[in-house]
């Protein structure tokens, strides 16, 4: 049926609504195809070869010209008036090459006595004309206007009526040639091209060069090709055409991949985001959580955004530029407490904002980043204030989240460098209680000391906050969605944006900028770091299921390496047809991809 209903789809493309061909053609009392099933094929091919409902050609609504049948009834009354579905040649080649890709090349028994079918019917429908109107009548060539529907070739339809005059059987066409099937080196199993998919991959990722050559290595490796296949010119050029062939089917294409670009993080931020995550997702519901994120804000900074304008308004407006001087200011909230049930709550159990640690300096002339304004003199004098507060307010037990800015990981000043000289280095060591010789160059002595600061010297501030009962945890880089003072200050600094007009000078920024930690609401602080703790749990989830995926992988993997692969043996042909040179390509090695850095966002 499928080869048939093909050519049946390809006749009407070809002859359109000017051929007098009804789709009662392929009714025929040997091979009787229903006339509604025919013409539901084609109305499902000029759909999807326009996109859409084939239309009529003054472009009025189509309506299928479908004959009303009931099962097990003879009668069929057509519908009349109905205009045959028309298609242009883009259409119609679109659908030619889609049958194209889907139908054998070698022609089939099946399709031999469609060919003769309808030759039979157009001779059969030509006589019929001839005896209506006797004359003499121009001839007709229904060999080449089969082969013209069909798109088969004109000696192939000769052929098959020639053979059905004789009364022969259709013989199947042999497979033997360059049009049948051949014997491969090895088998071209599912598991071997997921294999070579996921090879592809990774080589992809790390930048390796790949050449069907490489594919070649890859199947002897895997066994699907033997390691004799190289042992002399002849075979390896018999096996890297085979691959060759092989890669053509799967549809690889040499050049560079089109898409966008992605990003993998590395190793060591991966680590951080998943200890963050695990600590983070528990520590919620059981401790609060003190966040703090230090940021600035320009002079002219307006949040305009969201208000009104006239868009047919032509008269030009000015351009304001955003940069200007700016305050840098530093602050943090607390959680509320997880024990107590939110109806029970006090006001010093509810989240909200602690004014104490509230400090707004002007920007000065810095042009770089805002933390240069920061440095670890001036964090640990507020650090000091943001314990006092949390003690203040009878807070204990808090995990305290900053980023990794350096002046948080400051070390204490007795900490060795790379710059210190040896002999401070020896002390050091002594002073650590780490065995060292003292003959060893200074390299290996900073190795060492290196190793030992990194593991057990604490940054200061970590001390002083473990020193008051509490805990420091750093977040991971590039998830600033997963800090809430990146909302709180997106709540502050749109609420001081929108009260800007022209006049505004830089000091009423700094006295807004009060007012808007003064007037600070506890819902609004609940409710980013509400926001935060969802993301967070989303982001457990995505990693959840990115490690069942990498499992399922991983056992699909192994399953397919635990395959006894077998591989057909090479006939002689292949060895006799190796005769051309094979240029070998040479190796590029690339660097892994490196992860670009990430700009911080402040809202």
């Amino acid at each position: 049926m499928s080869r048939f209903t093909a050519a049946v789809r390809e006749l009407n493309s070809f002859c359109g609504a000017s051929f007098v061909l009804d789709f009662r053609l392929v009714h025929f009392e040997t091979r009787p195809y229903h006339p509604i099933l025919c013409r539901l094929w084609w109305m499902k091919m000029a759909a999807r070869a326009q996109r859409g409902p084939p239309c009529s050609v003054a472009g009025e609504a189509y309506v299928p010209a479908m004959s009303k049948a009931t099962c097990g009834k003879k009668k069929q009354v057509a519908r009349r008036g109905a205009p045959a579905g028309i298609i242009d040649e883009e259409a119609y080649e679109r659908i030619y090459k889609r049958i194209k890709k889907k139908r054998s090349r070698v022609v089939t028994v099946h399709e031999k006595q469609d060919i003769v079918l309808l030759q039979a019917y157009l001779r059969l429908e030509e006589a019929k004309k001839r005896a209506k109107s006797p004359g003499r009548k121009s001839k007709v060539d229904f060999s080449q206007t089969v082969a013209a529907m069909l798109r088969r070739s004109k000696p192939t339809c000769v052929a098959a009526w020639k053979a059905a005059q004789q009364e022969e059987d259709q013989s199947e066409a042999d497979t033997s040639g360059p049009r049948g099937h051949k014997h491969t080196r090895f088998r071209r199993t599912k598991q071997l091209q997921i294999a070579l998919r996921e090879w592809l991959f990774e080589r992809n990722l790390t930048r390796q060069h790949t050449a069907a050559k490489d594919v070649v290595q890859f199947l002897i490796e895997r066994g699907q090709l033997p390691r004799t296949c190289n042992s002399t010119r002849t075979s390896a050029a018999a096996a890297l055409r085979s691959v060759q062939r092989y890669i053509a089917t799967l549809g690889w294409v040499r050049g560079t991949a089109p898409g966008c670009k992605t990003y993998r993080e590395r190793e060591h931020i991966v680590l951080l985001r998943d200890a963050y995550v695990l600590k983070m997702t528990s520590a919620v519901k059981e401790r609060r959580i003190v966040y703090m994120d230090e940021s600035y804000i320009n002079h002219l900074h307006t949040c305009h955004h969201d208000s009104l304008y006239d868009p047919t308004e032509t008269r030009d407006r000015p351009v304001f530029r955003n940069k200007a001087r700016r305050y840098c200011f530093i602050a943090a909230v607390v959680s509320s407490d997880p024990i107590v049930p939110e109806a029970a709550r006090q006001p010093h159990e509810k989240a909200m904002l602690l004014p104490e640690t509230v400090h707004i300096l002007e920007g000065g002339k810095q042009t770089k980043d805002y933390h240069g304004m920061f440095d670890t003199q001036y964090f640990v004098e507020w650090m000091h204030k943001l314990l006092a507060s949390l003690e203040q307010r009878n807070i204990h037990n808090t995990i305290i989240v900053m980023d990794n800015a350096a002046y948080h990981k400051t070390k204490p000043k007795d900490t060795p460098k790379h710059s210190t000289n040896k002999a401070d280095m020896l002390a050091a060591c002594e002073r650590y209680g780490l065995p060292i010789d003292p003959r060893v160059s200074k390299a290996t002595l900073w190795a060492a000391l290196r190793h030992y600061i990194k593991e057990h010297v604490k940054p200061i501030v970590v001390s002083m906050a473990e020193e008051a009962g509490h805990e420091v945890l750093f977040s991971p880089p590039h998830y600033s969605d997963l800090q809430p003072m990146e909302l709180v200050w997106a709540y502050i600094k749109g609420r001081v944006g929108r009260q800007y007009p022209l006049h505004t000078t830089f000091h009423d920024v700094k006295e807004r900028f009060k007012k808007a930690f003064d007037e600070l609401p506890s819902p609004i602080v609940e409710g980013c770091i509400g926001t935060a703790c969802k993301q967070l749990e989303r982001l457990k989830e995505q990693l959840e299921q990115l490690e069942e995926v990498d499992d399922y992988a991983a056992d699909s993997e192994s399953e397919n390496f635990e395959t006894d692969p077998s591989s057909d043996e090479s006939s002689a042909s292949d060895e006799e047809e190796a005769e051309e040179d094979v240029q070998v390509e040479e190796e590029e090695e690339g660097n892994p991809l490196s992860v670009a850095s990430y700009a911080h966002m402040d809202s």
